[in-house]
Parts: C-alpha cells; sequence; structure tokens
C-alpha cells in the first residue's frame, strides 16, 4: 500500500493551472460561436420575408433588399435588389433553422452569401465571390 503524503498547497499549484488552461482551450473563447449555434438550430424560424441588407461592393457601401418566398414543394426562392445594380435570383437557397446559404448569379460571376438570423431579427453574414466580398448587416423587416 502506497502511504498517503500530504503535500503543501504550493506544490499543488502548477498541477491546478495546468488543468485550468487546458480546460479554457477547449471553452470557446467569445460568445460568437454560441450566438449562431443557438440561432441556427432554431425549427421555428420561417426565412420567408423581406430583409433590409448593408453591403460593399467593390468597396462602395450599399443597401440592398433581400425578398424570401417559399416555393409550393417546399423550397424557398429570393431576389436581391438594389435600385441602381438591378435584381439578382437565387441559383441556390439552404436554410438551416436561421443560417441562410444563398447562391447567385452577378454579372461578375457566382456568389455565395451567408446569412444569419437572429431571434431579434438582426442579421449577420457575408458575401463572396471571386475577387470581391464583404459583411453584411441589416434586419429582417417582414
Amino acid at each position: 500500500m502506497i502511504p498517503f503524503v500530504r503535500l503543501p498547497f504550493a506544490a499543488l499549484l502548477p498541477v491546478a493551472f495546468a488543468l485550468a488552461v487546458n480546460i479554457a482551450a477547449t471553452e470557446p473563447t467569445s460568445t460568437a460561436g454560441i450566438r449562431e449555434s443557438r440561432a441556427t438550430q432554431d425549427t421555428t424560424f420561417r426565412p420567408e420575408g423581406r430583409y433590409d441588407l448593408n453591403v460593399a461592393v467593390e468597396g462602395q457601401a450599399m443597401v440592398m433588399s433581400f425578398v424570401v418566398e417559399k416555393k409550393a414543394d417546399g423550397t424557398f426562392t429570393g431576389v436581391f435588389r438594389h435600385s441602381e445594380m438591378g435584381e439578382f435570383s437565387s441559383t441556390s437557397f439552404k436554410a438551416e433553422g436561421r443560417k441562410l446559404t444563398v447562391g447567385i448569379e452577378t454579372p461578375g460571376g457566382p456568389a455565395m452569401v451567408v446569412m444569419t438570423v437572429q431571434p431579434d431579427n438582426a442579421v449577420e453574414g457575408e458575401w463572396s465571390m471571386s475577387g470581391d466580398g464583404s459583411k453584411i448587416s441589416g434586419k429582417k423587416t417582414g
């Protein structure tokens, strides 16, 4: 049998510190991932409606609308509209809870839009295509 040896508190500190660092490394460092995770798990969210979005195209800030409709087969379609750039209809649309992934065709080529709609209807995300892209912010308004 191994005898019990009482160690001074100072001898245990390095072990406690190493354990704490290891646990902290496995925890998220921000709440953004938690917020998106909870938002994408929402099964009651309905993507259809109007969105007012702030984006940048070729470095210029602009406001666009995005209107989503539910088709008879249960899938979704969307149209991005800008007063000067025109309309861009979705070529693909995937809704996973509150996360929307939309493909569109633009004069510059295909683009991908990924947005998460928060429970307060705030929208965060980004769009990208070859040679351009930006963050997206806005609100689902309808």
